[in-house]
């Protein structure tokens, strides 16, 4: 604190630094909820800052997450995968505690024993006088007994006190280890039964609620859509009026005004259509909802012939005086509003939704079944542990009953080399050493965590998402950590240390995440987590990464979320001038009302879906209790965005679908990489190809599709990822319709061609 005199008193304030480009005293006290001691002269005051919304309770589980959390991730066993690879969980670490702490009870066995000199009280008859002999007779000429040279057994040696410094050193090994392997087994099992209670959960359902506001901005939506159509009229209206009923298909050519006509033809030249310029333009917003239009206007058909040679019919159309749609689809949506209304906004689930639900049901049953299994492979290496621990520490006892001291000091004798035991007992502590370093553990690890509690609670808060973020990369999606991260990521976690990169890669697709911690932007800003996902080799990229800042509120007020989200990409530059994705994370749960999308995350997550926001920005409710898919999907919409489309590498025949496809990408559920065998093509009505990618280990379904309506040259890509982790927007009364995030087009079921055909 800062003394400040004024004329009849003193103040004292906080000497927090000084921001000159906002004028303001940047205190960690107003932003941080938690436990502050101030020293105010000689007097120490504890104040016990409070948020609302966020009591002791919530921050002693924010706490023991963010050590459970980092414990987990530095313990991590096999990335999570549907089937178990292996005991990992810090198995090795307890396998090389445990044959420690035998071969110490080996040299206990049979401790060695050294003669030393020493000076006791002896008879004169039995003396070996020496200097300390003749110092005492010289005080006590009349004496009895008088100091003299013995020899005495003695166990305490340089070895042994080396070995009980190592069984200390060991014991916290273990404990840590312990610790870890029960934090991360605890986190396992929460994860299987929220599998297990999903599976029964999507079995059970019957009906399905309907959001009412959703549906309604949605209906909304299409009336404008609709309207526009309505309102159209060309400038010039001079000239015959014809009418023409068509079904406009396809695209045809490359000007953008023309379209296929969609019909039947018996051996016939095909039809064209060419539409005014203005009127393209909001025809492309209507067309998923409707194809089929009356269209009068001035009309010159003509024969024309392509590159190829064949003829087909142009219908050009100079100008448009009336647009109308074959059906209506305003009256359409009402109706069903109105009998949605009436049931209570609730509706019986499809035969299609029901065969979905079974299907992410079998999946996430499988998922459950793979992480108990290694939860329980988890807790055995925790009991392991604590075996072990058990006896590290009464070998230490008994060293300490022997009489034998403590040194960290290897002694330069041959002991460790002639002795069969004492060799023994230093290769069991060089593997345990070994282990414990590959696991990133030290035994000072536990002493850290404990000094976490002293942090503000906004930079607990912080941290814990960056252990999160990288706790799914590592263990869920597999990404390998260059050697040496676990000693920086815990000197980044338990210290105020800033500027942490870590590049995380995974060959087998060929992907590379750099994550960093408040790393200094070009503009000298520093946001909490980025993300960067690019091919390996590959130095640019479409994106500059997935920007994260967390903010440690438990209540928002109206549209103030919102405005963080724009002050971080507009003032603070977080975007990079509209290149990253800006998403602030934060604990407040049911923070969006209306909710943002009619699927289980609406109401605590905005993933900007909603057109025209294309994923550049959002929220995340990100907190202890949260279900982990809200962070897990906005990783997911990162990370496909860097997925390759599929490539064939055999033929079948000349038919796409019977191509051998393989595919550089793996499954946002559980990371395992997508096998050829479960990767199927499909062709769209459109002229593109869609991909099924089915993960074979735990039976997730994956559609690779395209927005029809997008007309780019890549084509708008979206991913359907069951109704667990899609991040797109959906149809409100049809949660497996998903809508394209940057026209908002849908595939809407009045506008299927004959044959019912998804044209995604």
């Amino acid at each position: 604190m800062m003394r400040v005199d004024s004329s009849d008193m003193a103040w004292w304030v906080e000497d927090s630094p000084w921001d000159p480009a906002r004028g303001a005293h940047l205190s960690e006290m107003q932003r941080s909820a938690g436990a502050w001691h101030v020293a105010v002269g000689s007097q120490r005051l504890r104040i016990d800052v409070v948020e609302d919304g966020l009591g002791p309770a919530e921050l002693d589980a924010l706490l023991d997450a963010f050590r459970g959390e980092l414990l987990s991730l530095i313990l991590g066993d096999s990335a999570a995968t549907g089937e178990v690879r292996g005991a990992g969980g810090g198995a090795d670490l307890a396998e090389a505690a445990a044959a420690f702490a035998a071969a110490l009870r080996r040299v206990l066995r049979a401790p060695p024993v050294d003669l030393r000199e020493a000076l006791e009280p002896c008879p004169r008859d039995r003396l070996r006088a020496g200097p300390a002999t003749f110092r005492d007779h010289a005080r006590h000429p009349s004496a009895r007994r008088l100091a003299g040279r013995v020899a005495v057994a003695t166990h305490d040696l340089p070895e042994a006190r080396h070995l009980r410094h190592l069984a200390g050193v060991a014991a916290r090994l273990a404990r840590a280890g312990e610790a870890g392997a029960a934090a991360r087994a605890g986190l396992l099992g929460q994860l299987g039964a929220l599998h297990r209670n999903r599976a029964a959960a999507l079995l059970a359902e019957r009906e399905r609620s309907v959001e009412p506001a959703i549906f309604e901005r949605q209906l909304v939506d299409t009336e404008r859509r609709m309207a526009d159509l309505a309102g159209y009229r060309s400038e010039d209206e001079e000239g015959h009026v014809a009418t023409q009923r068509l079904r406009i298909g396809k695209p045809y050519g490359r000007d953008g005004r023309a379209f296929f006509v969609d019909e039947d033809r018996e051996g016939g030249p095909y039809r064209v259509v060419q539409l005014p310029r203005d009127l393209v333009d909001a025809l492309r917003d209507a067309l998923h909802l409707c194809r089929a239009y009356a269209l009068q206007g001035r009309l010159v058909e003509t024969e024309e012939t392509n590159g190829k040679g064949d003829k087909y019919r142009l219908l050009r159309f100079e100008t448009v005086t009336r647009v109308e749609p074959c059906r209506d689809v305003v009256a359409e949506k009402r109706a069903r509003r109105d009998w949605l209304a009436r049931r209570g906004w609730v509706a019986p689930l499809t035969t299609k939704e029901r065969r979905e639900n079974e299907r992410e049901a079998a999946s996430a049953g499988r998922r459950a079944e793979a992480l108990g299994a290694r939860a329980a492979a988890t807790d055995r290496a925790a009991a392991g542990l604590a075996a072990a621990r058990e006896g590290l520490a009464a070998a230490e006892r008994a060293f300490a009953a022997l009489g034998v001291g403590l040194s960290p000091s290897r002694p330069a004798g041959m002991r460790f080399l002639r002795d069969p035991a004492f060799a023994a007992a230093i290769a069991a502590w060089n593997a345990l050493r070994a282990a414990a370093d590959a696991a990133g553990i030290d035994e000072g690890l536990l002493d850290g965590l404990e000094r976490v509690s002293l942090l503000p609670a906004s930079d607990l808060y912080e941290k814990w998402c960056l252990l999160r973020v990288l706790g799914l990369l590592v263990d869920d999606y597999r990404f390998q950590a260059p050697p040496g991260w676990q000693a920086r990521l815990v000197e980044a976690a338990v210290a105020r240390r800033s500027d942490l990169s870590l590049l995380l890669t995974r060959p087998d697709v060929g992907l590379q995440a750099r994550v960093t911690w408040q790393m200094v932007l070009p503009n000298g800003r520093r946001p909490d987590v980025v993300v960067e996902v690019r091919r390996l080799g590959d130095e640019g990229g479409s994106t500059q990464g997935l920007v994260m800042d967390a903010k440690f509120r438990a209540r928002w007020r109206l549209s103030e979320l919102e405005g963080v989200l724009r002050d971080l990409r507009r003032v603070k530059g977080y975007d990079r001038d509209g290149a990253a994705r800006v998403f602030v994370l934060h604990p407040a749960q049911g923070a969006h009302d209306p909710p943002t999308s009619p699927l289980a995350w609406g109401r605590h997550a905005n993933y900007g879906q909603r057109r025209p926001g294309n994923h550049r920005g959002g929220a995340v409710w990100v907190a202890p209790a949260a279900d982990e898919g809200h962070l897990k999907r906005l990783l997911a919409l990162e990370l496909q965005h860097a997925f390759a489309p599929p490539t064939p590498v055999g033929n079948a025949g000349r038919d796409r679908e019977r191509y051998w496809w393989e595919s550089d990408s793996f499954c946002v559920e559980c990371g395992e990489r997508h096998d050829p065998r479960g990767v199927t093509a499909k062709a769209t009505q459109g002229g593109y190809t869609s991909w099924t990618l089915d993960c074979l280990a735990c039976g997730q379904a994956t559609l690779r599709t395209h927005c029809y309506q997008c007309d780019d040259d890549g084509r708008r890509t979206l991913w359907k990822n069951g109704s667990g982790l899609t991040y797109h927007e959906t149809v409100a009364d049809d949660l497996g319709n998903i809508m394209c995030p940057r026209c908002g087009a849908y595939f809407d079921e009045g506008a299927r061609g004959d044959g019912g055909e998804d044209r995604r």
